[in-house]
């Protein structure tokens, strides 16, 4: 029987975790009939009780997904002694449990079970592969010069030339593979980020209506953005962009955020661009209830920074609006998503970011509403979500590795 480790480097709680890697930890499940153990690895930026854990652990048992969870550690000496200690754990465990393969979440755990690879022969996975070493130079979070840019730019290259599947998450990321690391794949495989579309419904009328007066909107219209301002994603760049939307829909438009940036952070990039208190409202909502917002809006934002290595990355929030109905405005080059968005008609793609653009944008959006009515849209853009974000798509993937 086939035993699989899998490694993240994430909180079990955050949205990556329930909503990125459980999903497909399952479907690998499925692919081993459901007969083989799952050890499933985070590392938690924040301790939980035995009693937490107790639960988390009851609850995945029921499809033989057993919890590792280690404490998470910032960059530096005390975290390259603690990850070298959780190596040594793990590299027994694997022996111990009969471990037959390694599926490591995006490269930072994959330098951890790249280690375990070579120092077990167990086959390596590398699931939703990205070029995290080149995106955090870009967002300005590390310099190029770095220990960590270096280091972990060097992991990434060993891991594709050790790993038996690379797993990515665009069209074209074997060519970045070639290009930055002179690696061939072996095997490669497409997996953009994908969802459970039963979960995401169109409310009628009357269950928007009743919802909006819950949240006390008044406007006609209504711009969701779900996801954090600065790191990998615009900040005041956004607010500016819905200054040009309100004032484009004549002020009838409300700016729904969902994050979890503080009210005072957020207050802050709204007053900067004098937009009336009145005219949007800050949320914070757990990875389940997202939907519920997303389906009582118009349109989307997805202003991921528009840096060159967001060309091989995943949204996970494309898959969410498109499963919602929502045509979106995108930055342009973010994954294979831009493309997607203007072949179908599915929103606006802002080529740069000056109030140009975004009157463009907003235009555009506006055209879509003026020309097509608002269920017709949702029908259209649901056909999308289904075509490249449907999670049982992807299935035939871990099929394919597991079988």
């Amino acid at each position: 029987m086939k035993n699989v480790l899998i490694i993240t480097t994430w909180n079990y709680d955050e949205a990556l975790i329930q909503t990125y890697t459980l999903p497909y930890v399952k479907l690998i499940g499925k692919a081993l009939n459901n007969k083989a153990n799952l050890y499933f690895v985070t590392f938690e930026k924040i301790k939980k009780t035995p009693e937490e854990k107790s639960k988390l652990k009851a609850e995945l048992i029921k499809n033989n997904i057993h919890l590792l969870m280690f404490n998470y550690q910032k960059f530096g000496i005390w975290a390259f002694l603690y990850y070298t200690f959780s190596m040594f754990y793990l590299l027994f465990f694997i022996f111990r449990k009969n471990i037959s393969n390694i599926h490591c979440w995006c490269t930072p755990a994959g330098s951890l079970g790249y280690f375990l690879s070579v120092l077990t022969r167990r086959p390596l996975v590398v699931d939703s592969f990205e070029p995290h070493s080149e995106s955090m130079v870009e967002n300005g979070a590390w310099q190029r010069t770095s220990f960590a840019f270096k280091i972990l730019f060097w992991f990434e290259k060993l891991q594709v030339k050790k790993a038996s599947h690379i797993i990515g998450l665009t069209v074209k990321t074997p060519e970045y593979i070639k290009e930055k690391y002179n690696v061939v794949p072996k095997k490669y495989f497409v997996k953009p980020s994908c969802l459970d579309l039963s979960e995401y419904k169109i409310l009628d009328s009357d269950a928007i209506e009743l919802f909006k007066k819950k949240l006390n909107i008044t406007q006609k219209y209504i711009c969701v953005y779900a996801g954090k301002f600065g790191g990998i994603y615009l900040s005041h760049e956004v607010f500016g962009l819905v200054n040009v939307l309100q004032k484009e829909f004549n002020n009838d438009l409300h700016f729904l955020i969902i994050s979890s940036n503080s009210n005072s952070e957020i207050n802050v990039l709204a007053n900067n661009e004098n937009l009336n208190p009145g005219t949007f409202s800050h949320y914070f909502a757990l990875p389940f209830e997202v939907k519920n917002y997303l389906a009582i809006a118009d349109f989307a934002l997805n202003p991921v920074k528009p840096v060159p290595s967001k060309r091989y990355c995943t949204s996970i929030k494309d898959g969410e609006y498109w499963a919602s109905g929502l045509p979106v405005i995108i930055t342009k080059n973010i994954s294979d998503d831009s493309d997607i968005i203007e072949e179908n008609n599915a929103g606006a793609v802002l080529k740069n970011l000056t109030v140009e653009d975004y009157t463009e944008a907003a235009k555009k959006i506006k055209w879509l509403f003026e020309t097509e009515k608002k269920e017709a849209i949702q029908i259209r853009i649901k056909k999308i979500a289904a075509e490249k974000r449907n999670i049982n798509n992807v299935y035939s993937i871990y099929e394919s590795i597991y079988k």
